[in-house]
C-alpha cells in the first residue's frame, strides 16, 4: 500500500465523542439501566410513525427527508423499570438532570472551554425512529476550549480546538432493521450524553486517535461516566483538498481510527480521480430502466431466483464508458460499485445490486454467459459501457434505480457531503445526506439554565487519570499496575489502604485489589455474587488486617472465605516458629533429594497452605539448595 502524504492532501479531521453519564436520565428519574430485550421481554410495545417538519429556519431538513421516504413504522419495547412516559413521548420532559449538568460544566472547565451564561436545550429532527419525539434534546454548554496532544511530525505539543460541549440526550437502541419497519428498545432513551466537538485541527490519523484517547480519559476522571461498549462513541469527520467534509458515524473501537481516516482519504482520492475522468462524460448517461425479468425465468442465481419467486422483477441500466469503473477499488474492501449499491440499499432498501465489472473475466453468482450476452443486448451496451441490474419487488427495483442514478450524476461533484456508518474492518458505508442547520429548533418545554460565576468557581475539577498513575508510582508500583489503578478509579481506596496498613507493601496491596481478584475469580469460578464481596472496600480492609497479622501467605484463602461470605478465623493461619519452619523444610529436602528449587518451594508451601510468608521459605530453602 501507497504511504500517503497527510500534510501534502491537506487532511484535516474533527472529532465528535459522545460519552454516556452514570446516574439517572436526562429529563425524567427513570434508571440509565440498558434492559437486554433478548434476555428480558418488554412490558408493553408501542407502534409509531414519524414524519419530518420545519425547523427554525422554516425548511425540512434533508435527511429527514431521506429518512421519511423509507415510509416505515416503528415499533418500541417498553420495560417499567427504566422508562416512563418521558420516553414514550407522552409526557413533557421534567426539569434538566443538576447532577448531568453539573458533569458536563466540569468537563468545559476542564478542557479550557468558556460556559455559556444560559443554557437552553433545542429539538434536532431525528426521523429514523431512534427517538420517540422525532427529535432529539439538546443544550450547548461551553464553546472555545481546547486540549494538548503530540504533534505527529515533530513530537513537540499541540493544540487541538474543541469547538463545543454539549449535554444531550441518548436515542433508543436498534434491536432490529427491516424494510417497513424498524424495532427500538426504550430504555437507552433519554440517557445523559457529554458530546465534545473538536475543530478540525487534526492532520493524521495518529494525531486522531491521541486526541480521542486523551477526550475518553479527561471524561474518566470525572468517576461520573457509564463504562463498557457501546457507552462512548466517536464520529471522524475527515477531509482534504478537494474533497469535502465526510463525517463517519460510530467509531467504537479506537485502535480503528487510524483506519476509518486513512481509508476516507483513500476513497476521497478515488473519488476526486473519478471525476476529473468522467465528469465530462456522465451526461451520456440516461436513467432508462429496462425489465430484464424474462432473461431470468430459468436462472440459477440465487439473489435472482429469490427475487422472482417472491414476485420481484430485474431491472437495469446502461453505464456508457463506465467498463472498468465500476470495479474500481476506492479502499481496500470498497469499489465504485460498493457506492452506488449504498444508494440503492439506504433510499429503497434493497439488498444490493450487480454491476457488469463483477463478471469479468467469467460470470459468477449463478449468472451465465447467454444471461450476460441477453442483458448486454437488450440493454444495447457498446464495448465500452456497464451495466447494473437490481432484483426485488418492482417499485423497490425502480427507486434504487433511481437513487443509483441519482449517485452517477453526483460523480461531477467529486466528494459528496454525506454521513457514513463506520465497518469493523475500517471501511465506511453511506447512510444519509449530511444534516444542516434546518434541523435545528428551539425546545419550548424547558426552562432555561443560568449558569453564574460563583457556582462555575465552586465546581471542583478531579485530578486526571494520567496524573494519578504517574503519582502512585512513586509507592514503587510498575507503571502497568498504576495505570490500572488509576484506570479503575481505585486510586483513592488504594492510597487508603497504604496509610492504614504500612506493615504492607504497597505493591502487594496494589496487586491484590485488582490482579489478584482477577486470579481468584479464574482459578476458583468465582460468580459475580461472589466477586462482589472481593471488590467491597470493608471486606478488602478485612483481608488486609487478616494479612497484617497472619502474613501474606495466606491472602488467598483470606480473599476465598470472604467470597464464601464467612468470617476469616486467623487461628487457622497461626504462622509457624522460624525453627520449626527450617526444621520441617530439611525434612523435605531430604526426602525429596535431587528436586528442582521451585519443586520443592510448593511442596513446602503447599503443607502450611498460608501459614508461612513465601519469601522466608525462599530464604530458608537457599540453606539447603544449591
Amino acid at each position: 500500500m501507497v504511504k500517503l502524504d497527510y500534510k501534502k492532501l491537506g487532511l484535516r479531521v474533527g472529532l465528535e465523542i459522545h460519552q454516556q453519564l452514570e446516574g439517572k436520565k436526562l429529563f425524567c428519574n427513570c434508571k440509565t439501566e440498558i434492559i437486554d430485550e433478548k434476555q428480558v421481554s418488554p412490558d408493553l410495545e408501542v407502534k409509531r410513525n414519524l414524519r419530518a417538519s420545519a425547523g427554525e429556519t422554516g425548511e425540512v431538513d434533508a435527511a429527514a427527508k431521506q429518512e421519511q421516504l423509507k415510509e416505515k413504522h416503528y415499533n418500541y419495547y417498553f420495560y417499567n423499570q427504566s422508562c416512563c412516559l418521558v420516553e414514550l413521548d407522552e409526557e413533557p420532559p421534567h426539569p434538566v438532570n443538576k447532577e448531568a449538568l453539573e458533569i458536563s460544566l466540569i468537563v468545559s472547565k476542564m478542557l479550557n472551554a468558556k460556559v455559556v451564561d444560559e443554557i437552553h436545550f433545542m429539538r434536532k429532527t431525528v426521523v429514523d425512529g431512534s427517538n420517540t419525539s422525532a427529535f432529539q434534546r439538546t443544550g450547548l454548554i461551553a464553546m472555545d476550549g481546547f486540549l494538548k496532544i503530540t504533534n505527529s511530525e515533530t513530537n513537540k505539543p499541540k493544540r487541538i480546538g474543541i469547538q463545543t460541549i454539549c449535554l444531550e440526550e441518548d436515542a433508543c437502541k436498534i434491536v432490529e432493521k427491516t424494510s417497513n419497519y424498524d424495532i427500538f428498545n426504550l430504555t437507552r432513551l433519554g440517557i445523559p450524553l457529554v458530546e465534545m466537538a473538536t475543530d478540525p485541527d487534526i492532520n493524521t490519523p495518529e494525531e486522531a486517535k491521541e486526541c480521542a484517547e486523551k477526550l475518553g480519559m479527561i471524561l474518566r476522571s470525572t468517576g461520573k461516566v457509564k463504562r463498557g461498549l457501546g457507552t462512548i462513541r466517536q464520529d471522524v469527520n475527515v477531509s482534504i483538498k478537494g474533497g469535502e467534509r465526510v463525517e463517519i458515524k460510530g467509531a467504537q473501537d479506537l485502535k480503528m481510527i487510524p483506519t476509518l481516516v486513512e481509508y476516507e482519504v483513500m476513497r476521497q482520492q478515488a473519488l476526486i480521480k473519478l471525476k476529473k475522468e468522467l465528469g465530462k462524460t456522465i451526461s451520456k448517461v440516461k436513467n432508462n430502466k429496462v425489465d430484464l425479468t424474462k432473461i431470468f425465468k430459468k436462472s440459477e442465481s440465487k439473489v435472482i431466483k429469490s427475487a422472482l419467486s417472491n414476485k420481484g422483477v430485474v431491472y437495469g441500466i446502461n453505464l456508457p464508458n463506465f467498463k472498468g469503473i465500476l470495479g474500481r477499488e476506492t479502499c481496500p474492501g470498497r469499489r465504485v460499485g460498493s457506492e452506488l449499491s449504498d444508494y440503492g440499499k439506504v433510499k429503497a432498501g434493497v439488498g444490493g445490486l450487480f454491476h457488469s465489472d463483477e463478471f469479468h473475466p467469467k460470470p459468477k453468482y449463478g449468472i451465465t454467459e447467454k444471461e450476460l450476452s441477453e442483458i448486454k443486448k437488450k440493454l444495447a451496451c457498446k464495448e465500452k459501457d456497464g451495466f447494473i441490474i437490481i432484483a426485488d419487488k418492482k417499485e423497490k427495483v425502480l427507486r434504487a434505480l433511481d437513487a443509483v442514478y441519482d449517485r452517477i450524476l453526483m460523480i461531477t461533484e467529486g466528494v459528496i457531503k454525506e454521513v457514513r456508518m463506520a465497518k469493523p474492518d475500517g471501511t465506511t458505508s453511506f447512510m444519509r445526506p449530511m444534516p444542516g442547520a434546518a434541523r435545528m429548533y428551539p425546545e419550548t418545554d424547558i426552562i432555561g439554565t443560568v449558569v453564574t460565576k460563583s457556582y462555575l468557581d465552586k465546581l471542583k475539577l478531579p485530578e486526571l487519570i494520567a496524573e494519578k498513575a504517574t503519582r502512585i508510582k512513586d509507592y514503587g508500583l510498575a507503571k502497568d499496575l498504576a495505570d490500572l489503578l488509576a484506570k479503575k478509579h481505585k486510586v483513592d481506596e488504594f492510597e487508603r489502604f497504604v496509610k492504614k496498613f504500612s506493615k504492607l507493601k504497597p505493591a502487594f496491596i496494589a496487586e491484590t485489589m485488582l490482579p489478584k481478584l482477577l486470579h481468584m475469580k479464574k482459578k476458583h469460578n468465582l460468580n459475580d455474587e461472589q466477586m462482589k464481596k472481593l471488590e467491597d472496600e470493608k471486606n478488602l480492609e478485612k483481608v488486609f488486617e487478616a494479612a497484617t497479622k497472619a502474613g501474606v501467605g495466606a491472602i488467598e484463602d483470606f480473599l476465598l472465605t470472604i467470597a464464601k461470605g464467612k468470617t476469616i478465623d486467623l487461628s487457622k493461619f497461626k504462622q509457624v516458629d522460624n525453627k520449626d519452619l527450617e526444621k520441617e523444610i530439611k525434612a523435605i529436602v531430604d526426602k525429596n533429594k535431587g528436586a528442582p528449587f521451585g519443586a520443592l518451594m510448593g511442596m513446602v508451601m503447599g503443607k502450611f497452605k498460608g501459614k508461612v510468608d513465601g519469601q522466608k521459605v525462599s530464604e530458608i530453602l537457599k540453606k539447603f539448595v544449591k
